[in-house]
């Protein structure tokens, strides 16, 4: 039988970024989501420009979450409602 440390349920940004930060710090960790990957949905621990804008106190600390920045993002689907392109100045 397999033991962990710590069982994340939930692989969406919160969940993934939180057994990310577990498994960096040694333990081992599981990671369970009902759904199937990959999936039909955006998403991975992004943050709009603007996000920084709204809460200030996140700028101060954003070295310690922030791994890259895009200024754009198109996102295709195999819906084309769900199409869109993101640019920020």
């Amino acid at each position: 039988m397999t033991t962990y440390d710590a069982i994340c349920t939930g692989a969406g940004p919160a969940g993934a970024t939180a057994a990310r930060a577990l498994a960096k710090k040694g333990l081992r960790v599981l990671l369970l989501d009902r759904d199937t990957f990959p999936r039909d949905k955006t998403c991975g621990g992004g943050l709009r420009p603007d996000i920084m804008d709204r809460f200030p106190h996140l700028r101060a600390r954003a070295k310690d979450f922030v791994e890259a920045e895009c200024r754009r993002v198109m996102a295709f689907s195999r819906d084309p409602k769900l199409h869109f392109e993101y640019s920020h100045p």
